[in-house]
Parts: structure tokens; C-alpha cells; sequence
């Protein structure tokens, strides 16, 4: 036999001898498989891959009609990345433009409600069903500097904005 196929027949013979010891002996699995019970004794069955829901894409739109979204944990529990987009009006500068502010989190959400509040940026949600939400948004003190098409060519201002938001979800 060649040498190859030994090593082979090897490792076969030493994975079904393992397999037969797990069995006979009911040895219970670890977080990568579970134990299944039947008549005359345990199986082990593993697990190729846990089973992992992602979360949930919730989207909307500001009052100004500007977009935002955030992600809801499949049990609910956690919000992660809110994100939202903005008007503003810079007057300094006499322009206006639309600003996307963001927060990767993630944050708890209790009894339905979450909040983020920095020196810059604020946000709060409160879930109306299994399917909608309702918010608010604050950005405080944000510098821009603004490139402008003339003279002085880049204008530099602080911008502050607040807001409410609605969203659903599939």
C-alpha cells in the first residue's frame, strides 16, 4: 500500500474510533455542538456554524425629508449605527448644504426607548410598533470649513441643527 494511502486509512480508523468513544460513552458537547438524546443512548451531532440572525436595517426620513437609518439587534436589545443626514445654513457664509452625521454604537435600548448624547451630536428613538419609530436629532457646535466658487473661497462656520425623525422596517 502506498504511503499515502496508509497515512489516509490512518486518519479515517482515528476519526471513527473517536467518534465511536464519543458516542458510546455520551460524552455531552461543548458551545460548538449539541447533544441529542434518543432511545439506547447519546449521538453527538456538531455544529458546522452557529446560527447567527443579523440585525434588523430600520430606515426613514427626517422632518426636512432628509434620509436616515439605523440597525436594531434581531432580539431588540441594541441599536448600532445611526445615521442621518441633515439641512443647514450656514449664514456667515450665506450657504446652505446638507451635513451626514453618524454613531457606530452599539447603545441599549429599554422598554422601547434609546438615546446617544455627546458634546456635538444627540439623538433619542422611541419604537411606536414592531414596526415603526419616532425620534429626535441635535448636532451642536459642528466646524465647517466650506469651500467656496469666490472670494474669500473657504468660509468657516459652526453649525447647529435639531430635528425629529421617523423610521420602519421591513
Amino acid at each position: 500500500m502506498p504511503r499515502f494511502r496508509r497515512v489516509v486509512a490512518m486518519l479515517c480508523l482515528a476519526a471513527t474510533l473517536t467518534l465511536l468513544g464519543a458516542v458510546s460513552l455520551g460524552v455531552r458537547s461543548g458551545p460548538a455542538g449539541v447533544t441529542a438524546q434518543g432511545e439506547g443512548g447519546r449521538v453527538l451531532v456538531p455544529l458546522v456554524a452557529r446560527l447567527h440572525t443579523p440585525p434588523v436595517l430600520w430606515t426613514g426620513a427626517t422632518d426636512l425629508d432628509k434620509p436616515m437609518m439605523f440597525h436594531v439587534s434581531a432580539d431588540n436589545s441594541e441599536w448600532a449605527d445611526f445615521q442621518i443626514t441633515i439641512k443647514y445654513f450656514a449664514p456667515g457664509c450665506n450657504y446652505r448644504g446638507v451635513l451626514d452625521m453618524s454613531n457606530a454604537g452599539p447603545g441599549a435600548i429599554t422598554d422601547g426607548q434609546f438615546s446617544y448624547d455627546d458634546t456635538m451630536f444627540a439623538f433619542s428613538g422611541v419604537f411606536d410598533s414592531a414596526t415603526t419609530a419616532h425620534g429626535t436629532y441635535s448636532i451642536r457646535g459642528i466646524d465647517l470649513s466650506i469651500s467656496l466658487p469666490y472670494p474669500p473661497y473657504v468660509c468657516m462656520a459652526s453649525i447647529a441643527a435639531s430635528g425629529t425623525w421617523m423610521a420602519g422596517r421591513p
